[in-house]
């Protein structure tokens, strides 16, 4: 009889304060201001769709987010990457880790949450996860991290942002996290109060396609 073991991961690292977020983004080449933009991109093109568009349209808003990401970032020498199967991220110059871009849950950006991919992923996104693990590394099996960009756009428009770092994927979405970057307005100083000053969400039921 095979017994299954439950995997036990450390708890998440949340970084929310000012000048913690900076610090941590500046050990990966990153600002404030790079991540937001993208995220304002992803909201400007959401605000142009109506009923009228068809539901393949919503994982656009992501798409635009990931090419304003790369069109920011390859100034300072990152690379747009894609795999065969369409799996599109943006490569740190060393190779060390890539940026996927997801359209967030309503718990992202909320300190004391615990947010996921709204849309669901696939593969590409499971065997990315994997090289998060260090171990695989004993293994030979080598390959970047993956941090996530989760983009959260309310029905009336507020946007909540992190850069996360998942290190659990079951079925088609991220279930545990390594680490939270939580990203508020480069012009916001105050970020102890992030888990509190969000209103209540509106749920809007959508049907969930499966993307890479």
């Amino acid at each position: 009889m095979i017994t299954l073991q439950r995997i036990t991961y450390p708890p998440t690292q949340v970084v929310s304060e000012s000048a913690e977020v900076d610090a941590r983004l500046l050990s990966l080449d990153l600002t404030r201001q790079h991540l937001w933009e993208a995220g304002l991109a992803s909201r400007d093109f959401k605000a142009t769709l109506t009923a009228n568009n068809p539901p393949i349209s919503h994982p656009h808003i992501q798409g635009v987010a990931i090419c304003t990401l790369r069109d920011k970032l390859i100034l300072s020498g990152f690379k747009p990457h894609t795999t065969q199967r369409n799996y599109a991220t943006v490569l740190h110059p060393d190779r060390r880790y890539q940026i996927a871009v997801a359209i967030g849950t309503k718990e992202t950006g909320q300190v004391n949450a615990t947010p996921s991919n709204a849309w669901p992923k696939g593969p590409e996104t499971r065997k990315a996860v994997l090289f998060n693990d260090s171990s695989l590394s004993f293994a030979g099996m080598n390959g970047p991290n993956l941090y996530v960009l989760l983009i959260y756009i309310s029905p009336d428009g507020e946007m909540r942002m992190e850069l996360s770092k998942p290190s659990e994927f079951a079925g088609d979405e991220f279930r545990v996290w390594e680490w939270r970057i939580i990203i508020l307005d480069p012009g916001a100083t105050d970020y102890t109060k992030s888990d509190s000053i969000w209103t209540p969400d509106i749920d809007v039921p959508v049907r969930r396609r499966s993307i890479a």
